[in-house]
């Protein structure tokens, strides 16, 4: 039976605006969802956020994700940029999150000391959440290694798979320890842990082995 906008209460309205950020990130790892469809939702998702006075800056952040996801990258850097430019407001992923994805566009561009500067407040301790640091020390090993910083990439790489390890939703982030392993000359143990991760996630009822490799939500 369907619900009059009134019968809403201020925690549910913000609870379903805050659905479509999730809506927008979960279909980009679904392949059988038509790209013109996501699109449509990113349109419904801009209109609602215009109607309850939201700031676009959680509209642009998804619209960002969907282009870089499908590699239309002019688009992405359009919508980064307004991205930064908008005010924060109720609907905007905590500081944390929206560090780790400013600093992994940064990596993609090449620029992988900018990423690591924008990552600083994280590593530091000043910007924290459930996924935080755990994911930025993850995605900052291969940068590190890039940049010839191997002992911090270690260091990294020792703090922050003892936060991932137990932590089913990060996935994405233990698979960037196994590279790590593997680009630093460590092979043995990069297999040591995928085999450590796909007896675990095998025992996992409705977990298909492959998907330790996927990326959190």
């Amino acid at each position: 039976m369907g619900r009059a906008a009134r019968d809403f209460d201020e925690y549910e309205v913000h609870s379903l605006h805050w659905v479509f950020k999730w809506v927008s990130s979960g279909m980009l790892g679904q392949p059988h969802i038509p790209l013109a469809s996501i699109e449509k939702w990113l349109g419904e998702m801009e209109h609602r956020y215009r109607l309850a006075g939201h700031s676009e800056r959680a509209v642009r952040s998804a619209e960002f994700s969907v282009a870089s996801h499908v590699g239309d990258l002019a688009r992405a850097e359009r919508a980064y940029t307004a991205w930064l430019a908008a005010d924060r407001d109720t609907m905007a992923d905590c500081h944390a999150c929206e560090l780790h994805t400013q600093g992994e566009w940064q990596v993609r561009r090449e620029r992988d000391a900018d990423a690591l500067e924008l990552w600083k407040p994280v590593l530091e301790g000043e910007f924290t959440c459930a996924h935080e640091p755990h994911t930025v020390l993850a995605s900052s090993l291969a940068p590190l290694l890039r940049l010839g910083r191997t002992e911090e990439a270690r260091a990294h790489h020792l703090r922050g798979f003892r936060l991932v390890r137990p932590m089913e939703s990060m996935r994405g982030a233990y698979a960037d320890h196994v590279e790590f392993c593997t680009l630093s000359g460590n092979e043995a143990r990069g297999l040591e842990l995928l085999s450590r991760s796909v007896r675990r996630t095998s025992r996992t009822p409705g977990t298909r082995a492959a998907d330790w490799t996927s990326c959190p939500s």
